[in-house]
This record gives structure tokens, C-alpha cells and sequence, in this order.
């Protein structure tokens, strides 16, 4: 899987400062909202960029390879502009952006770059 096609963008001088490791991406179909997501680490192993690029792909496009579909709030509307508004991003058991299978995935990818 692969998403490069997924480029950063640009957000109101007010948007909240992502730390290093995320950006933004705008959902289609939704201009004004954006999704922070985590930018796939340099060097990680498979598991580790397959689930990166899962959560990425279900924030631009909605859904996720493995079939699961953001659930967004009900209220789209111009008064929601600007407010940080948590969404709900599922995903099956068995793919690799499910935190039971990502999680485990980074732990150990840290523990390589730790020494440990």
C-alpha cells in the first residue's frame, strides 16, 4: 500500500503545531476539515508502514483497505469551523492499522532504535 499520493497541506496560520512526526491531510470530500496523521517513519519495518499508511489512506479517502469507515460527528456546519472535534477511526481486527496489531508493531521498531 502506499501513500505517497498524500500530500502534506496547508492549514490557517491558527491551526494547533503537530509535533515532528505528523501532519495534516484534508478528508475528501470534507475541505474544511483536516486529519492529523503520523508521517510513516524512515526505516520502519513493514507492519509499521502498512498500518501508518492504512490510518492515512482512512483519513484522506474515508475508508480503510481493510473496509472500516471513519465515523464522523453529525455536525458539519460552518459553526464547527476551527474546533478540534474527535472523529471515531475503526479498523478490523486483523489489519495493520488496528492498534492491537500497530501498537505492537512500533514497540518493537522502538526497541531497535533504543538498543534494547
Amino acid at each position: 500500500m502506499n501513500a505517497d499520493d498524500f500530500e502534506p497541506v496547508e492549514v490557517p496560520d491558527d491551526a494547533p503545531e503537530l509535533p515532528p512526526w505528523q501532519e495534516w491531510v484534508v478528508p475528501d470530500g470534507h475541505p474544511h476539515r483536516r486529519f492529523a496523521v503520523s508521517r510513516i517513519p524512515e526505516g520502519a519495518p513493514p507492519a509499521v508502514q502498512e498500518g501508518f499508511a492504512r490510518r492515512r489512506i482512512q483519513a484522506v479517502t474515508g475508508e480503510c483497505p481493510c473496509g472500516a469507515r471513519v465515523q464522523w460527528m453529525d455536525d458539519d456546519g460552518d459553526g464547527a469551523r476551527g474546533e478540534i472535534r474527535p472523529v471515531f477511526a475503526p479498523h478490523q481486527m486483523t489489519c495493520p492499522a488496528h492498534d492491537d496489531q500497530l501498537i505492537p508493531a512500533i514497540r518493537a521498531f522502538t526497541q531497535t532504535l533504543d538498543g534494547d
